[in-house]
């Protein structure tokens, strides 16, 4: 059985801030190509710097000290899939 893994999508530029993480797809010009994400789904973000599993994810925000949205994990990394932020990869 193969275990999902996610990683960013290319050609997306981004930019932490203190509370939140600003995305933009490269040449996208359609109203959706911009994003700001905020709660679980920037910790999610900032996590994926190397494709990791759902549960890799949660540890990883464990391990940040970020255990009140482990809750919410998969609800983000739902989220930021159709939002074409993040992909399934091998």
């Amino acid at each position: 059985m193969t275990t999902r893994r996610y990683a960013r999508m290319s050609g997306v530029l981004w930019r932490a801030a203190s509370d939140r993480v600003l995305l933009r797809r490269v040449c996208d010009y359609s109203p959706d190509s911009a994003a700001d994400l905020t709660g679980s789904a920037a910790l999610l973000w900032v996590a994926l710097d190397e494709p990791l599993s759902a549960s890799e994810l949660r540890s990883e925000l464990a391990i940040a000290g970020y255990a009140d949205v482990i809750a919410e994990c998969d609800l983000a990394i739902s989220m930021l899939l159709d939002h074409r932020l993040i992909a399934e990869v091998d």
